[in-house]
């Protein structure tokens, strides 16, 4: 009886043995098949990605050697970077399957050949000195009440203090406590930098090609469509408001986001960040939109890849949603 008994759970044992062996297998070949689809997705994407970066590197290269004639530069500039634009929109679209490592190099590799071409527009077209536009008082002769009034109106008039980058870029840097605005004629398909705010409220109505944020607080930034990247680094307590194919977020604290973007939202080493979809609104703002080429109708606003958060399936306690009845509904 008792070798029988024995006999039974050798029996059972072996059974289980078994069973466990055919379910690792099965994982096995679920991992070999998973392992054998993606490769070759993230190859094509990097064969694809390699060749447009190349070919922006030879378009500049010629530019480099003078094969370019003077009267044709502009245009051809044009041209790199809207092939620039189509390499940043190639990489986002392409962030679901690519992993962490594959994205940042992605996003160098795209950083890289804008600073290139910017430095090269800025060797061939000299950039004037830091400077700010300023209406110069009118010298009419009025009597001394008008006089009075002309002034009040110069003082309580929006701050239009605008720093030249370069011939493609404009910005605002080192205001504490100012209304700054730029109009769609003054930022539409140009970079926008802004540094070096306190406590400011900056309104950019247009479509730019790209905006820089840096070193900013207590800010509120409301921004047009911007046709492909806002990158944001050292920013706290602050609101803002962008529409982009691509959003990246350093080193930022406790601020809040109303955004569009085409592709997940980028944060690293920042937190208590919130998120809420885009809600501005002001004339043109559809027309900008167009021009943009960004598509409204897809908006990741609540998919948001922390690099600082590499655990799976557990939430980044780094940034969260903006609960519904805590949204600001009305900017303007």
């Amino acid at each position: 009886m008792d070798k029988v008994v024995q006999d039974s759970r050798d029996n059972l044992r072996d059974i289980l043995i078994q069973r466990d062996q055919d379910r690792k297998e099965k994982i096995k070949n679920l991992k070999e098949e998973k392992q054998l689809s993606e490769p070759n997705q993230t190859q094509i994407f990097n064969d694809s990605f390699e060749n447009q970066h190349q070919n922006i590197l030879e378009k500049i290269k010629l530019v480099e050697e003078g094969k370019i004639k003077q009267e044709c530069l502009l245009n051809y500039f044009n041209d790199i970077n809207k092939d620039i634009q189509a390499l940043n929109r190639h990489l986002s679209t392409s962030t679901k399957f690519l992993n962490n490592f594959s994205v940042r190099r992605g996003l160098k590799t795209v950083e890289e050949v804008e600073n290139k071409i910017k430095n090269l527009e800025a060797e061939l077209f000299p950039r004037k000195k830091f400077g700010f536009k300023a209406q110069k008082a009118k010298t009419v002769n009025t009597s001394n009440k008008d006089k009075v009034k002309e002034s009040i109106d110069v003082v309580d008039a929006v701050v239009k203090k605008v720093i030249s980058f370069s011939t493609v870029s404009c910005g605002f840097s080192n205001e504490i406590d100012k209304t700054l605005k730029l109009d769609s004629e003054e930022i539409t398909k140009k970079d926008i930098e802004l540094t070096g705010l306190e406590n400011c409220t900056v309104l950019l109505f247009g479509n730019p090609i790209t905006v820089h944020i840096s070193n900013v607080s207590r800010c509120k930034i409301l921004c047009g469509p911007v046709s492909t990247s806002v990158f944001v680094e050292n920013c706290k307590d602050s609101d803002l408001v962008v529409a982009c194919q691509q959003l990246r977020i350093h080193s930022t604290l406790d601020s809040n986001f109303y955004i569009h973007v085409t592709s997940k939202a980028i944060i690293e080493d920042s937190s208590g960040v919130q998120f809420a979809p885009y809600n501005l609104d002001y004339i043109g703002i559809k027309e900008h939109f167009s021009i943009s080429g960004l598509d409204w109708r897809v908006n990741k606003w609540c998919e948001i890849d922390d690099f600082n958060w590499l655990t799976f399936n557990v939430p980044s306690p780094n940034w969260k949603e903006i609960p519904e009845e805590s949204r600001i509904q009305k900017w303007l």
